[in-house]
């Protein structure tokens, strides 16, 4: 993200007035529903990544960079999958926040671009990331990116509502 201008401010003695009562930020109408989209541009960011791998010739020339190129396949179509689902679900009830399946489906866009992260590095070697300016600096933007998530905070948060629920989520 170096090429994004960037600073800090500083405020002091600015007039300020109350929006509403504590939590009315993270329980406003559509909060959650922006958290889906930062997913997204991780999705995006991390496809942009994979596409670079698919590409290469050294998918042709060498079974470990195609297993590689495999297991992101598998990564990013099953996180497109779950988008599309929240995207779904978002658009058939706007009103209401889906904060269980946003924070699970940013939880799992973290773990899946760090690996499609390493995965590019060791399916390409390390000349693209010291020669290609443009993949190296995509993938340096999408480990920053990603630090927008809150790891095992958030994994917390959702073990212990699946804890406390009476439903098992995983049956089809």
């Amino acid at each position: 993200m170096l090429g994004i201008r960037t600073g800090n401010g500083h405020f002091a003695s600015a007039p300020a007035r109350l929006l509403g009562e504590p939590e009315f930020y993270l329980q406003r109408p559509g909060f959650w529903h922006g958290g889906a989209g930062i997913a997204a541009c991780w999705y995006g960011a991390a496809a942009a990544i994979a596409e670079h791998v698919r590409r290469s010739p050294r998918v042709a020339k060498n079974p470990f960079a195609a297993a590689h190129l495999g297991a992101i396949d598998e990564q990013l179509t099953g996180a497109r999958l779950m988008l599309q689902d929240l995207a779904k679900a978002i658009d058939d009830a706007p009103t209401h926040s889906h904060q269980l399946a946003v924070i699970r489906l940013r939880s799992m866009m973290d773990r899946v671009c760090r690996d499609v992260i390493e995965r590019a590095a060791l399916a390409l070697g390390p000349a693209s990331l010291c020669c290609d300016a443009g993949h190296a600096q995509r993938c340096a933007d999408l480990a920053a990116f990603v630090r927008q998530s809150h790891g095992q905070k958030d994994e917390q948060w959702l073990g212990e509502r699946l804890h406390a629920s009476e439903v098992n989520p995983w049956l089809l």
